[in-house]
């Protein structure tokens, strides 16, 4: 009989991170889309499991980029996976991406829903950073920018739930240090000048300084903040290694790297492995 996962308080949760941390080991969080994804994670050794609605598209073998166009609804499509994937997951702490920027839909009854299917925290996802600079301004003008994914983040600190922040610059992962985030993560973003026409020894270089300059305004802040780090630069153990080895980040939260590429090439493998075999020249065909 399938029972729901432990649905843990935020300071049980933070007392499990901190615990790896003493260990001396960083804290993985794997983005998951699938309850197949989450289990193997689990069996992993994941100290956090992310359900959001990238991680469910892809898995679907849709572009993680879709999520940037109108033709889905964020939330729906995350809570629909949480109903499926927390009762599978029996010892690990689930958060889930919440999209804040919806006029439509209230903040407090979307936690409410994340509550009701046995998840313990959240995070701010999709955030308005992935846009880019300019349509990001004018969502903020509008209302319905990163301002709202601060609000977000503080109401759910505020129901004692964990909370993860994702932050695409310094002055963002200070907001959301300050609106209570136990947790930032520092996304980076690869499409900036220092990114282009580079080795990618310098790429790896230049990712590790922001996320370096992400911790140092998360923690100017509040110095108990975990940073987590993320993004396309970061694509393997060793690159997620050096993200933390050499910047003050304890951990490493994984997407595509730790899902739909091990996924991908694995069937891929499989598959043509199977397809070598061959018939015996002497049945009857």
């Amino acid at each position: 009989m399938i029972r729901l996962s432990i649905n843990y308080k935020r300071e049980q949760v933070i007392r499990r991170l901190q615990e790896r941390i003493r260990q001396n080991q960083s804290i993985l969080m794997l983005g998951s889309g699938s309850g197949l994804s989450a289990v193997s994670g689990e069996r992993g050794g994941a100290d956090l499991i992310a359900v959001y609605s990238t991680a469910v598209l892809r898995m679907r073998g849709l572009p993680s980029m879709i999520f940037t166009l109108p033709y889905y609804d964020a939330n729906a499509i995350t809570l629909e996976a949480a109903e499926q994937i927390a009762p599978l997951v029996r010892d690990t702490p689930i958060i889930l991406g919440l999209g804040a920027h919806d006029p439509s839909v209230d903040l407090e009854r979307l936690l409410d829903a994340v509550q009701s299917v046995n998840c313990c925290g959240v995070m701010n996802e999709p955030f308005a950073g992935i846009y880019g600079d300019a349509f990001a301004k004018r969502l903020e003008q509008s209302g319905l920018g990163f301002s709202r994914e601060l609000a977000l983040i503080a109401k759910a600190r505020g129901r004692g739930m964990f909370t993860l922040g994702w932050a695409v610059s310094p002055g963002e992962a200070a907001a959301m240090a300050d609106a209570g985030a136990d947790s930032v993560g520092a996304m980076i973003l690869d499409d900036g000048p220092e990114f282009q026409g580079v080795s990618p020894e310098e790429r790896l270089n230049a990712a590790v300084e922001k996320v370096q300059q992400i911790c140092e305004a998360a923690h100017a802040v509040n110095p108990q903040v975990m940073v987590l780090s993320h993004g396309n630069p970061f694509y393997n153990a060793a690159t997620a290694g050096a993200s933390i080895e050499r910047t003050d980040a304890v951990g490493y939260a994984s997407g595509s790297s730790g899902e739909r590429l091990p996924a991908e090439r694995a069937i891929t493998e499989i598959t043509q492995s199977y397809r070598e075999i061959t018939v015996n020249s002497r049945k009857d065909m």
